[in-house]
């Protein structure tokens, strides 16, 4: 018998582990009086079997608080509970939102107050949660303004004690709501809830990375070389890795001569010293969650000459920065198409056309004079194939063999 005041009910309903029945999570003696500014309620959970039973039940009223609620309920890495969330009533007027943590016997654990909006959870919730297998959460929600009265929908994350670790906040000008959230199969999240306008309200669907984030990195750098020294220094100027930041990305740097990759958080200038002369393709993978960009150029460091040579990692082919090479349809289904832009070099563009493994399956030549050359690729399994444009950049020193353009291209039916 839980007792009636003015508000019971049930919001959730989370399968017992043992299989022993379910976990129902409810609010009870919920009341709210207007006029004397005070509140009373208490979180319940009941245990009952496959018949509905109740086995157990289970008041959450911890001192100093006059009234809780929630709407959620999932199950801990640890055996153990994660109210998401639950709303905390001082008063009338003063109402917070917080991440309750429960022991496998319901024992409060800790209370992680995320300022979830009050008004949200008054009439009915707002949000839910992700436990990772490290015991972190992933929370989302809606978050009031401290500028305005508007709510933004929100998601964080919080470490096993509850320490809010970042958030971010998704939305328009006017209130934006997360009501439930779940994992995506490459390691981000998606969130649903409703966006509000003046005209009305929107279905609002939101997809992150795994730090929470709607960008993808994009590797960069520019570089300087010493002849004397034979040596080369690059200065990383990637864009949305965040390596400063929690769960934030990497960079991995080659060198093209033999010597391990080199991993680092750190996006600092960083010096490489050359042992011979030669033709060298650094290349810097800038990666964050499973996204990765990759930025590949040819360094000479004993004549200090150098050109950027960009490898887009989406199925497309906009113009090479500099050296204008456009190659298109991609996808390609029968035919592909290398054509020139204005700042092409003007003698023969050699064009390979290469399997994942390094064979060589197509080869031809977009002669001096000529804007484009198109080739038949009917002939080729459907699969992703690696594309490389060469050509002379700098009147006849590197023999025609400058590496203008490369990247992937599909053949698809």
């Amino acid at each position: 018998d839980l007792g009636y005041y003015y508000d019971n009910y049930l919001t959730d309903i989370l399968p017992a582990p043992d299989g022993s029945g379910y976990y129902l999570l409810g609010t009870v003696n919920f009341y709210f009086n207007t006029i004397a500014s005070v509140a009373h309620g208490q979180i319940a959970v009941l245990h009952v079997n496959n018949t509905g039973e109740v086995i157990e039940q289970f008041i959450l009223d911890p001192p100093g608080n006059v009234a809780m609620q929630s709407t959620n309920i999932i199950s801990t890495q640890d055996g153990g509970f994660l109210l998401t969330p639950a709303g905390v009533a001082l008063d009338e007027w003063n109402y917070i939102g917080s991440y309750v943590k429960l022991s496998n016997n319901f024992d409060i654990e800790w209370m992680s107050y995320a300022s979830v909006n009050s008004y949200i959870l008054h009439y009915g919730g707002c949000g839910n949660a992700v436990s990772l297998p490290d015991g972190s959460f992933i929370v989302g929600g809606c978050l009031g303004s401290t500028a305005n009265l508007w709510y933004d929908a929100f998601i964080g994350k919080l470490d096993e004690n509850g320490t809010p670790l970042w958030s971010r906040r998704y939305g328009g000008s006017y209130s934006d709501y997360c009501y439930d959230m779940t994992a995506t199969p490459d390691g981000g999240y998606l969130m649903v809830g409703r966006q509000d306008t003046l005209a009305g309200a929107f279905a609002y669907i939101v997809k992150t990375n795994c730090m929470g984030l709607l960008t993808v990195p994009q590797a960069d750098f520019t570089f300087t070389t010493d002849s004397a020294a034979m040596s080369a220094t690059f200065f990383n100027q990637s864009l949305y890795t965040y390596p400063d930041s929690i769960d934030g990305g990497h960079f991995i740097w080659n060198f093209d001569d033999g010597t391990p990759p080199y991993q680092t958080k750190e996006p600092i200038p960083l010096t490489h010293l050359y042992t011979q002369a030669g033709t060298y393709y650094v290349t810097l993978y800038a990666i964050t969650c499973t996204d990765t960009s990759v930025f590949q150029t040819i360094v000479k460091p004993q004549s200090g000459w150098g050109t950027a040579v960009g490898i887009q990692t989406a199925l497309n082919s906009p113009p090479v920065a500099g050296l204008g090479v456009v190659v298109y349809p991609n996808p390609a289904q029968n035919t592909l198409t290398f054509q020139r832009v204005s700042k092409s070099p003007l003698g023969d563009l050699g064009v390979s056309l290469l399997s994942l493994t390094g064979q060589t399956v197509l080869q031809t030549t977009l002669a001096a004079g000529q804007t484009s050359r198109t080739i038949s690729v009917a002939q080729l399994p459907v699969g992703l194939y690696l594309y490389i444009v060469s050509g002379d950049t700098d009147n006849g020193n590197n023999g025609g063999g400058a590496v203008l353009a490369r990247g992937k291209v599909a053949v698809m039916r």
